[in-house]
């Protein structure tokens, strides 16, 4: 019944026809409009006027170790270059994340103007 169907009415299948031709069309292919929003203008950070008061930080590993500790959290002051490698676990929260970054950080150098980072969950989410 439904070949008869099909044969009476061609059209049925069309629109896969179509997209089966169309995606095997190299030049269909590279004229396709993007389908993505174009990116942003990317613009600079300012420079830090003195030492400490930015910093930039951002979670590297995990790497293989004995102990609960596979993470670094990597803090840097964006003026010097200073780096401080903190270990931590790898299901550490923000708020561990804070918690270490007010104990190593702001009680030596003191609270900052500016911290960067990469919007990692470990960093941002809410508290």
């Amino acid at each position: 019944m439904l070949q008869i169907r099909l044969q009476n009415f061609p059209c049925i299948s069309m629109r896969s026809d179509f997209k089966d031709c169309i995606r095997r069309c190299n030049l269909c292919q590279m004229n396709k409009q993007p389908t993505s929003l174009p990116d942003g203008v990317v613009t600079p950070l300012p420079l830090p006027r003195e030492p400490f008061s930015s910093i930039a930080i951002d979670i590297a590993g995990p790497y293989p170790t004995d102990n609960k500790k596979e993470i670094i959290l990597v803090v840097l002051a964006r003026f010097t270059g200073f780096p401080y490698l903190i270990p931590v676990s790898q299901n550490i929260t923000a708020v561990e994340t804070a918690n270490l970054l007010i104990e190593q950080i702001f009680s030596v150098h003191g609270f900052l103007t500016c911290i960067v980072s990469d919007r990692d969950p470990k960093c941002t989410s809410r508290f």
